[in-house]
């Protein structure tokens, strides 16, 4: 199998913050919901006051309660 095109992606959830790498797009967020894209698969968070800290070309770090994440392919 060959590695080269594997993608790696993190997402690190502690109790001060969320935060996730290599995705492409956000694609929307609200308060109580954040929708990531990723190569080949998108994330669905929901929580409630959800509130970027950080935010760069492929880096997102958020706080907010997480209550749910649902990771679907395209």
């Amino acid at each position: 199998m060959n590695n080269k095109n594997k993608q790696n992606y993190t997402i690190i959830i502690n109790e001060e913050y969320t935060y996730i790498n290599n995705f492409l797009n956000i694609i929307d967020m609200t308060e109580n919901d954040l929708y990531v894209e990723f190569k080949d698969f998108n994330i669905k968070i929901n929580g409630t006051n959800i509130k970027i800290i950080k935010l760069m070309d492929n880096e997102i770090k958020f706080d907010g309660q997480i209550e749910s994440i649902s990771y679907y392919y395209k």
